[in-house]
């Protein structure tokens, strides 16, 4: 039955992604409750935002068409793609409501181009940076 639901799920987003209002409609309709409950972490996390409710609400449905165009089924379910994007993108977006200083620590997205020139990413053979911390120790 999850498989059903999944698949009918992907269907929507492929529609929505050729332009199907219908189809978006659908996931909004669908996804109502995790968009609201996503919402009310924002509020909570930054309570400025509870005098622009009806800007912020709008404005979770046009990043849900965003998120919906980037998603990439191959990678994840939309559900954990949608729970582990959106309140970020909405506390990113809201504050030109309340100015850049909210309480979203890190929440700007920066693509990899505009990253500094020393920047290093993290190794996947050693997320932690042991290597390097057992380089200091030894020295």
């Amino acid at each position: 039955m999850l498989d059903a639901q999944y698949q009918y799920i992907n269907q929507l987003i492929v529609q929505a992604k050729s332009g199907d209002a219908e189809a978006l409609n659908e996931l909004v309709h669908y996804y109502k409750p995790l968009i609201f409950a996503s919402i009310k972490r924002c509020f909570i996390r930054e309570p400025r935002l509870i005098e622009y409710r009806e800007d912020i609400e709008q404005e979770a449905y046009l990043i849900l068409n965003d998120l919906v165009q980037q998603y990439d089924e191959t990678l994840s379910l939309f559900s954990y793609y949608l729970l582990t994007r959106l309140d970020y993108r909405i506390l990113s977006r809201s504050s030109r409501f309340i100015g850049k200083n909210t309480n979203g620590h890190g929440i700007d997205e920066i693509p990899f181009s505009s990253m500094p020139e020393n920047w290093e990413p993290v190794h996947i053979n050693d997320p932690f940076n042991r290597v390097g911390l057992q380089e200091s120790l030894i020295d």
